[in-house]
């Protein structure tokens, strides 16, 4: 794999903006331990904006690699790594740029790693478009002059380099906080948690009085609130958080501080207990059945009590809700139940007009939105399906989510509609999932979803962007008869079974670079119509597009890829390759080259042929068209190994052209013999005719002696001859060569 300094010099030299010898002159500085970017500049070959000009388009060329100027060379500097570690620390300790771009930085460089290619952080950045190219070189030219001063602390160990740094654990959330940090989020926590409590308490008797006004409760007590709730220990724990704050630390004594932190010590375990206390209260009334880990700490209430305070536009949080049944209902209110539990929960064919919350919620039991109509939007982050769940046929109008949640059994989509965006990040369908015939009108996403049984979209129709990119699928796929009418994502996807995209259609680019397939990934008559790249995929077994349509606009990519076997024939990949399309010569060399290999392992030769044949023609295409000898190399190379025989892959070709050879020799001779040819044994014969003209060329041509016409001795025809005698060795050479090679083969 070429590495950045090789891939830059390429570029420059193949756009012609530097010259052999330039090219030249960087490889040898290059050996003495300059990078060629640092010398192009020093050097004034290249100016920075044409740098950065090369720089753009490489990166336009391979999607997967950033590509930057990285380290001034200065031989008593540091190493590399070192240079790039204290980069790292310094536009960390400088905020520079944000945490979250570091850490976005930080999981792209390992994502390339993983795909093979070793690129510095700076590049990333730059790729990433976060920093400017000027001010990185900036920033490395002020560390190397030491005109910048990086103090080494435990999260980034300098001596280690890049890669000890991508690992760091920051201090900032990884220590411990200080006695009166605990102290006052304890008290925040336990005062914010006793009015909370209180509210709750109260509220749930009035409910109690009013639902039973005629019986007495026997368990009123319970709900009395202690208003005197341990206000000794508050007023302690306040005064001695003032004293161990850091005005007053100082003026108290070693002996003093330690028994002041034994103190608050013991009175925050107090506070904490309390809170614990305070903000988890006792069930009441709850089936002994259901009063299980699921519902260890929510309130019971009833699905009447719950729409009271749904309908005042209220959230219901930690609460247990039992048999919510509502069939054909016209919902006017927001449904806000988070970090519930429902326990057979049916909204069948009912319209809800509002908002819908469920973020955090756990579903035991049935749990059925059939034919339901979601006109807002409907949330179910993190939410818990424990047995199954059925949305056939419902429909939601507005955006809804499903990050992070679990299907713990089935999961049925079959004949729903999303309206705007479907969100599936990071779900987990533990028992499969079926999406047959759903239409998605906008983009949807199922990144990093995580599934251990089959999965099913047959006959969906994705109108927008769709992603599957980092998933994991442990069962088969099948996207069968589906259509997608805009970008379809499945980056770095691993499929652990057999995947389907069979009779789909594919209406705008797909990606699968970087995915692993470790059964077979089949496309059987499914329709092509753009950009459909397989960069640095892994297919452990095939790849089948057989009876596959591929439209005008197909493109194909095959950067780095490897597969067991691929089933594509020559004429559906005939003017389809994006990189030769793109002109990008070199790169279509290595794909017509992996194309080869391939068609040489499935014994399709005619198709072996066709790849050799255009891996040579690349090659051909990469030599530059400046100087007279890479000129006459091009043509000679065009002519009598392309034309003539196909470099070797058309043996009737070859025979074409020494016929062609033949006649024209033998009409020179027609037109020049009766001065310059002898008749051996035809002394009385004057003149040459045209049979005769082609016996003495074809004989020549063949070396063999079958001709009674000689040369004149001081004729010039004999110099023709010579040049005839060789074009006939070099032809029956290469005729023997090609014959041979499709005999043996």
């Amino acid at each position: 794999m070429q590495n950045q300094d090789e891939l830059f010099l390429e570029h420059a030299q193949k756009t012609g903006k530097l010259s052999q010898q330039a090219v030249q002159f960087c490889q040898e500085q290059q050996k003495k331990g300059q990078a060629p970017i640092h010398t192009v500049l020093n050097e004034n070959f290249l100016t920075l904006d044409q740098v950065k000009e090369i720089v753009e388009q490489i990166n336009g060329e391979n999607e997967s690699l950033y590509f930057v100027t990285i380290l001034p060379d200065d031989k008593e500097t540091d190493d590399k790594e070192t240079v790039e570690s204290k980069f790292l620390q310094y536009i960390e300790t400088n905020e520079i740029i944000t945490q979250d771009q570091i850490k976005q930085a930080l999981q792209e460089q390992e994502r390339l790693q993983r795909m093979g290619y070793e690129t510095q952080f700076s590049a990333i950045l730059y790729g990433m478009k976060i920093l400017p190219l000027e001010d990185i070189q900036k920033i490395y030219q002020q560390i190397l002059d030491n005109s910048i001063q990086v103090v080494e602390d435990e999260r980034a160990p300098v001596e280690l380099g890049i890669t000890t740094i991508r690992n760091y654990k920051d201090p900032e959330k990884n220590k411990q906080p200080s006695i009166a940090q605990s102290v006052q989020d304890a008290l925040e926590k336990t005062t914010k948690g006793k009015k909370k409590t209180k509210k709750e308490k109260m509220d749930e008797l009035k409910r109690r009085e009013k639902a039973m006004m005629d019986q007495e409760i026997d368990n009123q007590e319970s709900y009395e609130i202690d208003e005197d709730l341990d206000e000794v220990n508050v007023e302690k724990l306040a005064e001695l958080y003032e004293k161990v704050s850091s005005q007053e630390r100082k003026k108290h004594s070693a002996s003093n501080t330690k028994e002041i932190t034994n103190q608050l010590k013991e009175i925050l375990d107090t506070i904490q207990n309390l809170s614990q206390q305070t903000t988890n209260p006792t069930i009441q009334n709850l089936p002994q059945e259901t009063t299980n880990y699921w519902t260890a700490n929510k309130v019971s209430i009833t699905w009447d009590e719950a729409i009271s305070y749904l309908k005042e536009g209220e959230s219901i949080q930690n609460a247990y809700i039992q048999d919510i049944y509502e069939k054909e209902s016209n919902i006017d209110f927001p449904i806000l139940l988070q970090d519930c539990v429902l326990e057979n929960i049916t909204f069948q064919d009912s319209y809800i007009l509002e908002n819908v919350d469920f973020t955090n919620t756990i579903f035991l039991g049935k749990a059925s939105f059939k034919g339901t109509h979601f006109q807002k939007n409907a949330q179910f982050n993190k939410a818990t399906f424990v047995d199954g769940v059925d949305f056939t046929k419902t429909i939601f109008q507005e955006d809804t989510r499903f990050n992070t949640t679990k299907f713990k059994k089935y999961a049925s989509f079959n004949r729903s509609r999303f309206e705007k965006k479907a969100i599936f990040s990071y779900a987990y369908f533990e028992r499969g999932a079926k999406f047959n015939e759903v239409d998605f009108n906008d983009s949807a996403s199922f990144n990093d979803v995580y599934c251990d049984h089959r999965f099913y979209l047959n006959n969906c129709i994705f109108q927008k962007e769709t992603s599957f990119s980092n998933s994991h699928f442990q069962n088969i796929v099948d996207f069968s008869g589906s259509e997608f009418f805009n970008i379809l994502k499945c980056k770095g996807t691993q499929f652990s079974a057999w995947c389907s995209f069979n009779y789909a259609k594919f209406h705008d680019e797909c990606y699968f670079n970087g995915a692993t397939i470790t059964q077979d990934l089949t496309f059987l008559e499914s329709e092509i119509n753009s950009l459909f790249d397989l960069s640095h995929i892994c297919a452990e077994k095939n790849i089948n597009f057989k009876d596959s349509k591929i439209g005008e606009e197909a493109k194909f990519r095959f950067l780095d890829a490897y597969f067991g076997r691929l089933f594509l024939t020559s004429e559906q990949l005939e003017g389809h390759i994006d990189s030769h399309i793109k002109q990008h010569y070199r790169q279509a060399q290595k794909e017509y080259g992996l194309l080869k290999n391939n068609f040489r392992e499935i014994n399709e030769y005619g198709q072996e042929d066709w790849a050799y044949l255009w891996e040579k023609r690349t090659a051909r295409y990469t030599i530059p068209n400046t100087g007279i000898l890479n000129k006459i190399k091009k043509f000679l190379d065009w002519t009598t190994l392309d034309l003539s025989c196909g470099y070797g892959t058309k043996p009737l070709n070859i025979l074409a052209t020494a016929l062609i050879v033949i006649f024209i020799f033998a009409f020179i001779y027609y037109i020049f013999g009766t001065h310059f040819l002898i008749p051996v044994e035809l002394p009385n014969v004057t003149s040459i005719s045209l049979a005769d003209a082609f016996q003495v060329s074809f004989s020549i041509f063949t070396n063999a002696s079958l001709t009674t016409w000689i040369p004149h001795p001081q004729s010039c025809l004999n110099y023709i001859m010579m040049i005839e005698s060789f074009f006939g060795l070099f032809t029956m050479s290469v005729v023997v060569v090609t014959f041979s090679r499709k005999v043996i083969r």
